[in-house]
């Protein structure tokens, strides 16, 4: 299991003391020594990698943690950069996501990657009904781009308690199924009120399936 948990030294900046930011890149790169110097036949949980509360505490730079639930492979990511809306979340080895309010266009550095995509805003997934069209465009065996459209209808399955590295969230379950010519899948996501996407599970190729998208910290 390749696990691509790596952290940029730079969020612990300015998040208190010299020795509690010192304290902080220990334990974060002790989670990391115990990703890489071991053969994993499972995917490791968060606190087995020294991801927790405590060791997330003072650091005040947005954090998500991504995992690609096929294969258990985990990124943890950070705000790159942002340009109209949408904002690039990237792993210190160049792992990323695009997403626009925490809905998922693209990907890159994943092997078979999401290029780009037409996708429903959070605002109409918050709304917990109603059909739309969404379409992916994916690279195929010759590296050309092909367009695959999708019916899509979202549904709501009530309200969730769900965690999130030790801290407990109430939420509502939003389900976006869609099915077309490149197959079906089925799109979740955990709301809070407002609107935000605490937590998803959102598909970016159709054999390795959807990525585990977790806001740890914001």
């Amino acid at each position: 299991m390749r696990l691509l948990f790596l952290i940029p030294l730079l969020l612990l900046a300015g998040c208190g003391s010299d020795e509690q930011s010192s304290d902080r890149v220990r334990l974060l790169r002790a989670a990391l020594g115990a990703v890489t110097d071991r053969d994993q036949n499972r995917p490791l949980r968060p606190e087995e990698m020294g991801l927790t509360r405590a060791a997330l505490a003072g650091i005040t730079t947005p954090l998500a943690l991504a995992t690609v639930e096929a294969t258990g492979a985990s990124a943890l990511l950070a705000p790159f950069g942002s340009n109209g809306g949408v904002t690039t979340w990237s792993s210190a080895d160049h792992k990323a996501l695009a997403l626009h309010d925490g809905v998922l266009l693209a990907t890159r550095g994943l092997g078979p990657d999401l290029m780009s995509s037409e996708a429903p805003t959070a605002a109409q997934i918050a709304r917990g009904s109603g059909q739309h069209d969404r379409v992916h465009y994916q690279l195929d065996g010759l590296d050309r781009t092909v367009r695959l459209p999708y019916r899509c209808a979202l549904a709501t399955r009530g309200e969730r308690m769900i965690e999130v590295i030790g801290r407990t969230y109430r939420t509502t379950l939003v389900e976006e199924r869609c099915e077309g010519p490149g197959g079906r899948f089925t799109n979740e996501f955990w709301l809070e009120n407002g609107g935000t996407i605490r937590q998803s599970r959102q598909i970016f190729d159709q054999k390795l399936g959807r990525i585990l998208l977790q806001r740890i910290v914001d």
